[in-house]
């Protein structure tokens, strides 16, 4: 059962970190299936809502990601794993966004963030305009809750591959937003991208063909934790953004296939800012997730095969180099 999240309620809820409230509170998706369970969230009209939004000096733009319920009655029972961030499934397993009771308690999330919300809208207001082809999957991730990287951290991994123009290893493609990114700029180096979803993976194909660069990717479908095995090396940049108790693992897993310079690049090493919280303590993140990225962190930095730094770029990456 999926559950869709409307449009954030600045009134309602906690504004310090604005991306934390993307999983308080759910409503139930357009196809009209029943979730039970009252969770608090309450109608606000147009007016209430942008004079909320004038007051934190924020327009519908800037929050048009992050999604909330209006529903007085939201889902009920145990919300087992977020679908990208604005969709929730409930089919039996782990939530990466949620804590495994369900949700976190309306208005209790912590005041932390990655970056100041002043300098976070001055980066985001450099980013030049999006191609054709990207501006659609952006598009379809929002309509569709696919999660996808922010488009820092796109920019980031495309810098990389314009200048080592490297074999990548992708774990984690999604509808390939990220694959994109550094498709793009490769010359000899293409990329092969590990993606469990066949529908997913269907759709990226769609999209790898309309940019002009499905003769650089080589998604392979299946669970990363086999489908690494069969993967040729050597890697030159290894790209992990999957399942995130997995992480360790994957990495593990690619370390034998990679060439003697490559480079490490992981996703949401900060996790909206809660990594940097007491144990304990968190609100969009599951304690799991939170408890394997620090320590992931700390590993990589103290690591004798890996020369790494953690940086704050998009959902917070950490970067390394084989030593």
């Amino acid at each position: 059962m999926v559950a869709r999240l409307a449009q954030l309620l600045p009134d309602a809820l906690h504004l310090t970190d604005g991306e934390a409230l993307a999983d308080q509170v759910v409503e139930a998706d357009a196809a009209g299936q029943h979730l039970a369970a009252h969770l608090g969230g309450r109608q606000l009209d147009a007016g209430v809502l942008a004079q909320a939004l004038e007051r934190l000096r924020l327009n519908q733009r800037d929050i048009s990601r992050l999604r909330v319920a209006i529903a007085d009655d939201a889902v009920g029972g145990h919300l087992d794993r977020v679908d990208g961030p604005g969709q929730l499934a409930l089919d039996g397993r782990d939530v990466d966004l949620l804590d495994r009771s369900g949700h976190a308690e309306q208005g209790t999330l912590p005041a932390v963030r990655i970056l100041d919300e002043r300098v976070e809208r001055y980066i985001h207001g450099l980013q030049p305009e999006r191609s054709e082809t990207m501006a659609e999957m952006e598009a379809a991730a929002e309509r569709d809750g696919v999660p996808i990287v922010h488009w820092e951290t796109g920019r980031f991994l495309a810098v990389l591959c314009r200048t080592l123009d490297p074999v990548v290893l992708e774990v984690g493609t999604a509808i390939g937003y990220s694959t994109l990114h550094m498709a793009e700029q490769l010359r000899q180096g293409r990329v092969i991208t590990l993606e469990l979803r066949e529908d997913r993976a269907r759709q990226a194909r769609g999209f790898f063909e309309r940019a002009g660069v499905a003769d650089r990717v080589e998604l392979i479908e299946g669970d990363a934790r086999d489908t690494i095995e069969a993967v040729n090396g050597p890697i030159d940049l290894l790209f992990v953004d999957a399942a995130k108790d997995e992480y360790r693992g994957y990495i593990e897993l690619a370390e034998p296939k990679l060439s003697p310079g490559a480079v490490l690049v992981v996703d949401n090493m900060l996790m909206s800012g809660e990594v940097a919280l007491p144990e304990g303590e968190g609100g969009k993140w599951r304690t799991e997730s939170l408890t394997a990225a620090r320590e992931l962190n700390a590993e990589l930095l103290d690591s004798d095969r890996w020369l790494a730094c953690v940086l704050p770029i998009g959902d917070g990456v950490a970067f390394a180099a084989r030593r």
